[in-house]
Order: C-alpha cells, then sequence, then structure tokens
C-alpha cells in the first residue's frame, strides 16, 4: 500500500515512525539520505511506502561475500565515503580511440559501491568531450556535478561522464576531475584489467577482481 504524497514538513517523522526497532544500519543509510536531501531542500514531496514487500523494511539482509586475499569488500568501505590516490594505470577506449589515460587517478570508496575512478582532464582527449547543458545532479558528500557527453567519429555517448567543478573540502582532490560510466564506454581499464560496470544507470562504480560484494545498483539493491 503506498501512502499520499507527504509534505517535507512531515516526511521524515512519518518514515521514521514506519521503521522497526531492529532497522539494520544498511537500512538507516536510506533513511539518512533521504533525510538530508528533504533538509536541504533537494526534495519537497516523496511517497511514503507502508510496511509491504515493497518496504525497505522488508529487504532481507546483506550477506557480504568473503574476500581472499588481495581482495578488498565494498562492505569495508566507508560512510562517508573516502577518496584515495590510484597507483594503477587508467585507460579508457570509445570507438577504437583512447580517450583517457592515466596514472593521476583518484578512487572514491563508499559502503556496498564499487570504486569510481577520477581522472585529470590534462590526461583526457577533451576535444572529443561536450558538456551537457542544464544536465546537474547532487551529491550529499562532494556537491553539483555537472554532465559531458563523448562524441567520436560518429559513435556518441550521451551523459557518460560527470565531474564536481566545485567539489566539497573533503573531496578537493577530485575537484574538476572526470569520472565515466564504464558501461557508456568501449572498454575501462584499471591496470591490465578490464572492468565490469556497476549494475543500474545511476551509480558509476567499475568492478574488478579485486573487489567483491555483493554491489549495490541492481534491482531490490537501493535500500543497501
Amino acid at each position: 500500500m503506498i501512502f499520499d504524497v507527504l509534505p517535507r514538513h512531515q516526511i521524515v517523522p512519518a518514515a521514521a515512525a514506519r521503521l522497526p526497532s531492529g532497522t539494520t544500519i544498511q537500512r538507516a543509510f536510506y533513511l539518512l539520505a533521504l533525510q538530508q536531501l528533504i533538509l536541504s531542500g533537494g526534495i519537497t514531496t516523496v511517497r511514503a511506502f507502508s510496511s509491504s514487500s515493497n518496504n525497505i523494511n522488508n529487504m532481507p539482509p546483506v550477506q557480504p561475500i568473503q574476500p581472499v586475499e588481495d581482495q578488498e569488500s565494498v562492505w569495508d568501505y566507508p560512510r562517508p565515503p573516502r577518496v584515495e590516490a590510484v597507483p594503477e594505470n587508467l585507460r579508457i577506449v570509445f570507438n577504437g580511440v583512447e580517450i583517457a589515460n592515466t596514472n593521476q587517478a583518484y578512487r572514491v570508496l563508499e559502503t556496498s559501491h564499487p570504486p569510481t575512478y577520477y581522472i585529470p582532464k590534462q590526461d583526457v582527449q577533451m576535444q572529443f568531450l561536450q558538456p551537457v547543458p542544464g544536465r546537474s545532479t547532487y551529491c550529499e558528500f562532494k556537491g553539483q556535478a555537472s554532465y559531458y557527453s563523448v562524441r567520436v567519429g560518429d559513435k556518441v555517448a550521451d551523459s557518460c561522464a560527470w565531474c564536481y567543478p566545485s567539489a566539497t573540502s573533503r573531496f578537493a582532490p577530485i575537484q574538476d576531475y572526470l569520472s565515466f560510466y564504464a558501461s557508456k564506454m568501449d572498454a575501462c581499464y584499471v591496470g591490465d584489467e578490464k572492468v565490469q560496470a556497476q549494475a543500474g544507470d545511476f551509480y558509476g562504480g567499475w568492478i574488478t577482481s579485486k573487489i567483491v560484494g555483493p554491489f549495490k545498483g541492481g534491482a531490490g539493491t537501493w535500500g543497501w
């Protein structure tokens, strides 16, 4: 059952009232993120769900995969996220052209997500990138993001990269760096390994053999 749309000042208490005392940390993250968006004015109304099969409180507990030697579990990543330098070389190929190659990248690590990689613009073939007018999103941790499309020859990938022109102080190292959706590129590499794209069309994590999940992004994982 879906309740009526609620005004902003009623959303947080109404949602909190529907969380049972046994709510897990992962499920509480959803409410916290929602609350921060609401209080910042990012959301003015939202549909509140009852305790039905669609409610986050009925989701089964997440069972993290145990990492082996030289692997990381995304469930050991922090929240708020952490930014750190990347020792490996990164490469991105689109329509037969290497559009990025860097040894100066950073990655952002956040609970349940495969890392997102950020590349300095001087290591990107910017002649192939075009800003997307009017497209932006807001991250509670990093700030406002702007987007780029890539055109190489007659092939175009719309809104396939993003950056934070005025990143928050915690994420100053990645200010104006570019991150790419691996799903929209022909190939993205960390070292010599071709990455897999994080599921879904919102997050842009890169999956390698050095990390284990399960990973947020696919159907049924939004409450993680």
